[in-house]
């Protein structure tokens, strides 16, 4: 779907707005008066959030590859690739127990998502070669985050820490959500340019997505220590965006579905007449006493009418000169065979002493 000019202003002014929106929810100054010191460690709604977040990321990431899978496009692979680390990284992150590494799945899986979403710069054609079902990169980006996921879990002293001694984040933590917002605020900027030039629906959601998690990666620098209200607004944020743009993805993908059901139906009619059609040509031709054939360049017969197959039944796939007048060769002066020869409509009298089913000469 695209958008004319007015239309995208519309669009990109309420972009904007949920934007400040948003900034302004996450730093409510009279909120944190009241809910500043506010702790609730309730780990079930914690895993509850991120299964959510990494089913949907996953489903999404599916949908849009089977998309560019049934179009043959590469237009949207990196977004597949970070769709599916953040998704993965963050399911192992919802099942993680304090102490076993939630926030380094966490703010891995921003960091490589943003990383993958930043791709989406290099020029399309870097991704055709690997844009076949048995999708390397794809395989070893599922393969890569599981297999840091299990690590993670079993092997997390191994790993740099990531929160306090007293609740709070470390530098390195910071860092990885610095660089995560950038990564995905410079795909959201590529998204852009490519919404104003062509005003694809596709381009605006993904605006919509990436402003989301650049912002929420940002804002995880103003997160003082887990569990406390900014630490949920925070989780709230971040997972926002899925619900829409799932929507709206499913909503594509179901429409293209409908529309090769009409293509396929279509088709059925246009095939159902020209049956219909040669249905008619054969009771035609049937009906005709003289002999009508029709053969290939080798003279072998394909088809005949009911009176040339009353002679021969078992004319068809043999020669016509083998099949009926029982010649090893064409007959001298073959109308069929100067027509295979020169490409133009030859017409001729034959004599013939003898042709199967027929008594006498003709």
């Amino acid at each position: 779907m695209k958008y004319e000019h007015n239309n995208k202003a519309l669009l990109m002014a309420l972009l904007l707005i949920i934007t400040s929106i948003s900034i302004g929810i996450f730093n409510l100054d009279f909120i944190l008066k009241f809910l500043g010191s506010w702790h609730w460690e309730y780990q079930p709604l914690h895993t509850t959030l991120e299964i959510f977040g990494t089913v949907t990321a996953i489903l999404l990431a599916v949908i849009l590859y089977k998309r560019e899978q049934q179009e043959n496009s590469r237009e949207f692979f990196p977004i597949v690739l970070g769709l599916l680390s953040m998704g993965l990284i963050n399911g192992f992150h919802a099942i993680a127990i304090q102490g076993h590494g939630p926030v380094l799945l966490y703010n891995t899986a921003s960091l490589i998502g943003g990383f993958c979403f930043a791709l989406i710069w290099l020029p399309r054609t870097v991704f055709d070669r690997y844009a076949s079902k048995k999708n390397p990169i794809l395989w070893f980006t599922v393969a890569f985050s599981i297999f840091f996921g299990v690590y993670t879990l079993m092997f997390r002293e191994t790993l740099p820490k990531m929160t306090q001694n007293n609740g709070g984040f470390t530098t390195t933590a910071i860092m990885f959500n610095i660089f995560a917002g950038i990564f995905f605020l410079t795909a959201g900027w590529r998204f852009f340019l490519d919404f104003y030039h062509s005003g694809s629906l596709e381009s605006y959601l993904f605006i919509y997505l990436t402003i989301f998690l650049g912002l929420a990666a940002i804002f995880f620098l103003f997160n003082s220590a887990i569990w406390n209200f900014r630490w949920w607004v925070w989780h709230v944020f971040h997972l926002g965006a899925y619900p829409i743009i799932c929507w709206f993805v499913i909503h594509g993908y179901l429409d293209t579905a409908f529309d090769l059901r009409i293509s396929i139906a279509n088709h059925k009619q246009v095939a159902n007449k020209l049956t219909e059609s040669e249905e008619q040509k054969n009771t035609i031709l049937n009906s005709i006493p003289d002999m009508i054939m029709q053969c290939d360049t080798n003279m072998r017969i394909l088809w005949t009418n009911k009176a040339a197959l009353d002679m021969n039944p078992k004319s068809i796939g043999q020669p016509c000169y083998k099949a009926y007048v029982s010649r090893e060769e064409p007959c001298a002066g073959c109308p069929c065979k100067r027509a295979i020869e020169t490409g133009q409509i030859e017409m001729g009298i034959k004599y013939q002493p003898s042709i199967k089913g027929i008594q006498g000469e003709s």
